[in-house]
């Protein structure tokens, strides 16, 4: 029962292109109560809320727990994160996220800048992968 109503969900979301031509990476799994969880990554909140949306619609899924990370979501946790804290605070760092796959961007005045900064990325739960993309120069902090 619930590996047909696991391959249900599945058809549905597929059906729905902007799903599937996203190349979203989500894994369904669901219970013998008809709880149907979605988990992965996905590049933006609408489409994980209408993920969400067609899990339900589906003939004896009970309830749907979306767990699936929006990529825009994922670059604010970390950009925050990256912000708060007192070591790269000060610096421009930008975020870019893919599918759970992010990148950090920017100009940084030295190594242990650059890995301040990637510390500070892997404390934050959810990034599949982090890659660095910064670059040590002389630099001016921003005003705090």
């Amino acid at each position: 029962m619930a590996q047909t109503l696991k391959r249900s969900v599945e058809e549905a979301l597929r059906a729905y292109s902007p799903l599937r031509t996203s190349r979203a990476e989500i894994t369904v799994t669901v219970d013998g109560d008809g709880v149907a969880t979605l988990s992965g990554y996905v590049p933006s909140a609408s489409i994980k809320g209408m993920a969400g949306v067609l899990a339900g619609t589906v003939d004896g899924v009970s309830e749907v727990v979306n767990d699936l990370t929006a990529d825009p979501d994922l670059e604010r946790s970390v950009a925050l994160a990256l912000a708060a804290d007192s070591r790269t605070g000060t610096w421009p760092i930008r975020v870019r996220s893919e599918l759970g796959h992010v990148q950090l961007q920017g100009d940084v005045p030295d190594e242990e800048a650059v890995e301040a900064a990637l510390e500070v990325a892997r404390r934050v739960d959810g990034p599949k992968q982090i890659f660095n993309a910064l670059k040590n120069r002389e630099l001016t902090p921003l005003a705090a």
